[in-house]
This record gives C-alpha cells, sequence and structure tokens, in this order.
C-alpha cells in the first residue's frame, strides 16, 4: 500500500455515491479510515484517497460527502472543476461522484456561457 503523505487539507470535497452489490457495487464495506480508488474523470484515471476518518466506513448503496486526496494531484488540475462528474473505480466502477468544493488544487477559471 503506498504511503500517503500526511497533509492538512484535502484536495477536494466531493459527494460520492457507491452502486449496491447488486447494481454492481463492492461486495462489503471501504475500510474506515481511508480507501484507495481510481478516481475517473473525462476519460482520464487518477489515484486518489477518500479519507474516511470523520466519516466512517461506507457500505455499497451508500451516498456521503467526503474528502479526496490526490497522489498526484498536478496532473489533474485542468481535468476538474466545481460540479465535475467522476466514476469511483475499484477493480471495475463501483460508484460515482461530483466534485462539491476544490481546496488545494490549481482552480480552473469557470467556463463561460456561450
Amino acid at each position: 500500500e503506498p504511503i500517503i503523505a500526511m497533509q492538512s487539507a484535502p484536495d477536494l470535497i466531493a459527494s460520492v455515491r457507491l452502486y449496491t452489490t447488486e447494481k454492481g457495487g463492492r461486495s462489503g464495506s471501504t475500510p474506515s479510515d481511508k480507501f484507495g480508488f481510481l478516481f475517473g474523470v473525462n476519460g482520464e484515471w487518477f489515484d486518489c484517497w477518500m479519507m474516511l476518518q470523520g466519516v466512517g466506513a461506507l457500505a455499497p448503496g451508500v451516498s456521503a460527502r467526503v474528502p479526496l486526496i490526490f497522489l498526484n494531484r498536478h496532473l489533474l488540475k485542468d481535468e476538474i472543476e466545481t460540479g465535475s462528474r467522476f466514476v469511483i473505480r475499484d477493480g471495475r466502477i463501483v460508484g460515482e461522484g461530483v466534485v462539491e468544493e476544490i481546496i488545494s488544487l490549481e482552480k480552473k477559471p469557470p467556463r463561460k456561457s456561450a
């Protein structure tokens, strides 16, 4: 298991929903402290951790607001913005989410309305 550099703030806060086991989700809950997964956005995949110390284990079918930390956050800065939707991959796609708040990534300027 890779070592996560302890940082004071998460990279972002997201609302996540884990699929039920019947809909292809995990067969059991996540660990209660942190959960490593691949964050899929715009056809790209990024190593990511849900930091669950204040949230606890997430069971299949559950929705939660969780802090996320990326292993290579510099690769991500142009890929996401508040409101970006993503998928959660743990061997297969087991859930989805939406970015609620970007905390420590370089912020992409908002899209201009056409």
